[in-house]
């Protein structure tokens, strides 16, 4: 090869090392449970939809440098078929399985991506909806002993009778005691099988089919355990009915508050980190 065109061949490589974006930040997703997982995810740029994560193994998303990556959301399906829909658990958008798809109460990873810079990441885990697997988060970065990079773990998160709470008071003080005794349990309307556990407002205002009451957000039946119509500001709501009710309590042991439990428990929920930042996300952790 003449040295001319070993020089170009130099030359065109730089270049397009130059332009091609790297992958500083990611979040890996690590699957503990005994079974397969399919990872949903939204807003993920060159990512797969749904991702296959069979038992014991983990997949990795890598967040593009050089820009802000807004509103991604991941979260697990069990149950699945061999294109990963039509799922037992987790199957909250579309194609549905029959029956229905179920309310979006799945166990939630959010992120706001800011890569290749001196920038913040926001994540959180979030059971605002409520929740279907147990999981966690571990953040690794430059800043990694700042008090907001910081792990959060529900290894005993379960849908079980004696973890979801099957008594909750959702009466809002008593003006409305037909709501008292609240089964958090939902269950699908086809087999009858317990596939997630409803949040208080959830229950509140999610499909009447999958156990939930259908109320909006902003009726008064709900407006104080969804922070809607007049408790929609974190003083009224933090005020309200929501805080005290067992499943926030749940959230907050099960999690070491380090976990959305309701609308605005920022104070437990938010984490940030600066700089790039790979989050280790497990499904089925051990505690």
């Amino acid at each position: 090869m003449g040295n001319r065109n070993w020089l170009a061949m130099v030359a065109a490589l730089a270049a397009a090392l130059l332009t091609t974006p790297t992958e500083a930040s990611k979040l890996v997703v690590r699957n503990l449970c005994t079974a397969t997982v399919w990872m949903e995810q939204l807003n993920v740029p060159n990512a797969p939809k749904v991702a296959r994560i069979a038992a014991g193994r983990q997949r990795t998303y890598k967040i593009p440098d050089g820009r802000t990556v807004e509103a991604t959301r991941w979260w697990p399906k069990t149950g699945c078929d061999e294109n990963g829909e039509n799922c037992k658990v987790g199957q909250s958008i579309g194609p549905c399985p029959d029956g229905g798809c179920a309310p979006p109460i799945d166990s939630k990873f959010e992120a706001t991506w800011c890569v290749g810079g001196n920038c913040e990441t926001f994540f959180n885990l979030s059971m605002v909806d409520g929740y279907t697997l147990p999981v966690s988060m571990r953040p690794k970065a430059p800043d990694n002993i700042s008090a907001g990079c910081k792990p959060a773990a529900c290894p005993s998160l379960s849908t079980r009778k004696n973890v979801c709470p099957t008594d909750e008071d959702l009466s809002t003080d008593g003006q409305f005691p037909a709501l008292k005794g609240q089964d958090l349990r939902m269950r699908n309307p086809v087999s009858g099988k317990v596939t997630g556990c409803f949040s208080p407002c959830g229950k509140l205002t999610y499909a009447k089919a999958f156990g939930g009451h259908g109320f909006k957000p902003q009726d008064p039946e709900a407006a104080h355990y969804c922070c809607k119509g007049v408790a929609d500001t974190p003083e009224v709501c933090g005020a309200g009915p929501v805080r005290h009710t067992s499943y926030a309590k749940l959230i907050d042991e099960a999690c070491d508050r380090q976990v959305y439990g309701w609308a605005y428990d920022d104070a437990n929920g938010t984490h940030t980190c600066t700089g790039d930042v790979t989050i280790v996300l497990t499904i089925c952790p051990r505690g």
